[in-house]
C-alpha cells in the first residue's frame, strides 16, 4: 500500500490555441473536468502501475467534492483517510492548456482546511510499503513524521518554499525538487542539492527541471544529470511532474537504483505528456 498526503483539487481545463492575451475575448476549443491535485494525481498514475494507494487529505462537503470521492473511488483509489469538512468549498483550478505546444497556465482557489496535526498523527499507516508527502501543511507532517512515522521509505515533494519545509528533511529518504521552488528561492538545482544534502547526508534528492532535465544527488554521493526527453507533440503538460514522482516511487520500490528509479520516471513523464488527462497510455 501506497500512502499520499496532500492535495485534491478540480480541474477545469480549457483548450485554446494561444494563451489569451489582456482583455480578449477567445474561444475555447474544449472544456474538460477532470481530478487534480499533486497527491491526487500521482496516485492515479501509481494505481494505473498496478499499486493499491490510500489519498490522506481533506474534502469538501459540496457536489463537487461527491463527484471527485466517486471519480477517485472508481480508479481504485482509498479514501478511507480523507476527512470532510462543512462549510467550505472545493478546491478548483481554472488551466489554459495552449494547443500550440502543451503548456499550461492555472489559475487556484483554494477555501479548505488541511487536516490538524493532531488527526495526522492519528492517521494509520502501518501498512504502508511507501509513504509519500505533499510539501503543505508543514505542521501537520511534522506532527505524523515524530508521532506516527511509519516504518518504510518516506518521499517529500517540495514544490514551493514555505516556512518550516526545510525541517522536514532529516526525517525522510528522498526530496523531489521542483523548478518553481528553485525560481522562487533564487538558487540553482546544484545549490540546492549541495545545500539539502548537508541538512541530511542520507537524502536522495532530485530537481525536477521541465523540458531541461533533471539534475539530482543520490545519498552515495553520486551527482546525475539527465535531459529532457523529445518528444513528437506535447498533448498535456498538466501533472507531468506528479507523474514523474510516481514514476521514481514505483521505480525505487522495485530497485535499489537511483540512477534507474531516475531514468524510469523521466521515461514515464515524457509518455503521459502525449496524452490528455493523467494517463499514460491511450
Amino acid at each position: 500500500m501506497i500512502f499520499l498526503v496532500g492535495n485534491c483539487v478540480l480541474d477545469e481545463v480549457w483548450q485554446v490555441d494561444h494563451f489569451p492575451q489582456e482583455d480578449e475575448e477567445m474561444r475555447a476549443l474544449e472544456r474538460h473536468r477532470r481530478l487534480g491535485g499533486n497527491a491526487c494525481n500521482s496516485a492515479r498514475i501509481l494505481s494505473q502501475l498496478g499499486h493499491s494507494t490510500q489519498l490522506v487529505g481533506t474534502f469538501a462537503e459540496d457536489i463537487d467534492a461527491d463527484w471527485m470521492l466517486d471519480t477517485l473511488q472508481q480508479s481504485k483509489i482509498g479514501c478511507q483517510h480523507i476527512q470532510r469538512i462543512a462549510d467550505s468549498q472545493t478546491p478548483c483550478s481554472v488551466i489554459f492548456l495552449n494547443r500550440q505546444n502543451g503548456s499550461r497556465s492555472i489559475v487556484h482557489h483554494r477555501q479548505l482546511a488541511e487536516l490538524s496535526p493532531h488527526q495526522l498523527a492519528e492517521i494509520d499507516c502501518g501498512s504502508a510499503r511507501w509513504l509519500h508527502l505533499e510539501g503543505r501543511n508543514i505542521e501537520g507532517l511534522k506532527a505524523l513524521l515524530t508521532l506516527n512515522r511509519p516504518d518504510c521509505p518516506i518521499s517529500l515533494e517540495i514544490e514551493k518554499p514555505r516556512p518550516g519545509i526545510e525541517a522536514l528533511l532529516p526525517q525522510v529518504d528522498l526530496a523531489i525538487v521542483s523548478k518553481a521552488y528553485l525560481m522562487a528561492s533564487g538558487q540553482s538545482a546544484i545549490q540546492c542539492l549541495g545545500r539539502f544534502q548537508r541538512i541530511n547526508p542520507a537524502l536522495d534528492l532530485v530537481c525536477t527541471l521541465g523540458e531541461d532535465g533533471l539534475q539530482a544527488r543520490s545519498a552515495k554521493g553520486e551527482n546525475i544529470t539527465m535531459p529532457g526527453i523529445e518528444v513528437a507533440c506535447v498533448v498535456d503538460s498538466i501533472g507531468a511532474g506528479d507523474c514523474f514522482i510516481a514514476g521514481l516511487i514505483h521505480q525505487s520500490l522495485k530497485t535499489e537504483n537511483f540512477i534507474d528509479a531516475l531514468r524510469f520516471a523521466n521515461r514515464l513523464a515524457a509518455r503521459k505528456i502525449q496524452h490528455l488527462g493523467m494517463n499514460i497510455d491511450d
